[in-house]
């Protein structure tokens, strides 16, 4: 069974513009040509926030529109509250125009919000324009799961539990893994069936695990070859979380790609600012693309946050080879 936890984060980007002399000048700006302000956001989701003359005959009002800078995403749905202030008394409540306070679907073209009559207020030799915007961009949740991934229907478990009480009772077993001075008895067919590997090993008579039956492994410890075991005879396991790295090299090293994948989707779950470097660094090492990936459309995400955490100052130091690659994959 999968359990998760989920904890939802929202993140606030503001703006504080000030113009002067819009007036005077506010039929040079149209909507082709607005005026803009400068970028803003967080997470790596950034703004502008345009304003322009309507361009109707004997109209007074200008239009405020708000878009998103973002490769990453087609639409932002954001709660956006943007006022207007004159120059006057901020306490005096005539002296502001409220835009809106609503939810917004924020694209990358401008999204048009309704006019307002800067003659409403005292906006000469100038006004301030207000904008706050919240908003959740895909990849902000974060999840905190248990270590087993995948569920297995409850018509499999039984076979799952008889499979590991083979493992562990060691009846019938025809092989012996050493492990310094541990050892963990086996049985080739298991092994066999899951990895070429092993497929060849006790396949061929001129080698020692097949003329032995012993696997001696001097490049790992206990507790990882135990968790590739049991992966090996259930589908899944539970030992995972302290040692996922070791139990990766032991997958990439006999061929088991089903327990490759199910250490990368660990590894993936647990991406975030001050983990992503190690992470992808280890999807290198052990050539996961699928793994770089996600680190990279983690990256595409928190562009702003990640970029400016020491671990990613480490890695372009450490390995910029893989900074590069990653910026690259993030477009």
């Amino acid at each position: 069974m999968s359990k998760q936890t989920t904890r939802v984060k929202t993140f606030k980007a503001n703006l504080e513009w000030k113009i002067e002399n819009f007036a005077e000048k506010r039929c040079l700006f149209e909507k082709n040509r607005p005026l803009r302000s400068s970028k803003f956001g967080t997470a790596g989701v950034d703004f502008e926030v345009s304003i322009y003359d309507t361009g109707l005959s004997n109209s007074k009002q200008s239009v405020i529109g708000i878009h998103h800078c973002s490769c990453s995403y087609s639409v932002v749905r954001a709660i956006c509250n943007i006022f207007v202030l004159g120059c006057g008394n901020p306490d005096n409540g005539a002296n502001r125009l409220s835009v809106v306070h609503a939810k917004v679907d924020i694209s990358r073209e401008i999204r048009e919000l309704d006019p307002i009559d800067l003659n409403k207020i005292n906006s000469s030799p100038y006004f301030t324009v207000y904008v706050e915007v919240e908003f959740c961009p895909q990849g902000c949740a974060e999840p905190e799961c248990e270590p087993i991934f995948f569920c297995i229907p409850e018509d499999s478990k039984c076979v799952a539990r008889s499979n590991l009480h083979m493992l562990d009772s060691a009846n019938f077993t025809d092989c012996l893994f050493k492990i310094g001075e541990d050892e963990i008895k086996a049985h080739r067919c298991f092994l066999a069936q899951h990895s070429e590997v092993f497929r060849t090993m006790f396949s061929q008579e001129s080698m020692i695990e097949a003329e032995k039956g012993i696997v001696e492994i001097k490049d790992s410890d206990y507790p990882s070859v135990r968790a590739m075991l049991e992966f090996i005879y259930c589908g899944s396991t539970s030992s995972i979380e302290k040692n996922v790295e070791g139990v990766l090299a032991l997958a990439e090293k006999y061929a088991i790609k089903p327990l490759k994948e199910f250490c990368g989707n660990y590894l993936a779950s647990r991406i975030n600012t001050t983990t992503i470097a190690k992470i992808a660094a280890i999807g290198e090492l052990y050539c996961s693309t699928p793994l770089i990936k996600r680190c990279a459309r983690y990256l595409a995400e928190n562009r702003i946050s990640v970029l400016r955490s020491k671990e990613w100052e480490e890695l372009k130091k450490q390995n910029p080879e893989l900074a590069i690659r990653l910026l690259e994959l993030s477009f």
